[in-house]
């Protein structure tokens, strides 16, 4: 299984593992403490699909889900893929982290349909 070190900070870095179909992100510090994960995979429409991203409540706004996004998204341009989707989960309706979450996505240049489905070209 390959490990791939996706520098994004100076404490920080992004593992990428891969599981059969899916492949698997985290953020550690350099203590060796998960700040954030990411799942995505490759659709049979060849299209990038984000399973999920969650960053632990004291690492948010310090550019962990950003960098987890950035490698998210560079794994779907080396597979191929042109467009990113995903669904916007329900945990996440109502509150301020629902708000944080769209806030997040929009600032990536990723839309939220009304179906609750994230949508955007690689």
């Amino acid at each position: 299984m390959p490990i791939v070190n996706i520098k994004f900070s100076m404490t920080c870095e992004v593992i990428v593992k891969k599981v059969g179909n899916l492949q698997g992100f985290h953020a550690s510090d350099q203590k060796g403490g998960i700040n954030g994960l990411g799942v995505a995979s490759i659709g049979k429409d060849g299209n990038l699909i984000i399973g999920s991203i969650h960053v632990i409540p004291a690492a948010r706004r310090r550019g962990v889900g950003a960098s987890i996004l950035d490698a998210i998204k560079k794994y779907g341009k080396e597979c191929g893929a042109k467009e990113l989707t995903g669904d916007f989960f329900p945990e996440f309706r109502g509150g301020k982290d629902e708000a944080a979450a769209r806030k997040f996505y929009r600032k990536h240049g990723i839309e939220i349909t009304s179906e609750g489905k994230l949508k955007a070209k690689l």
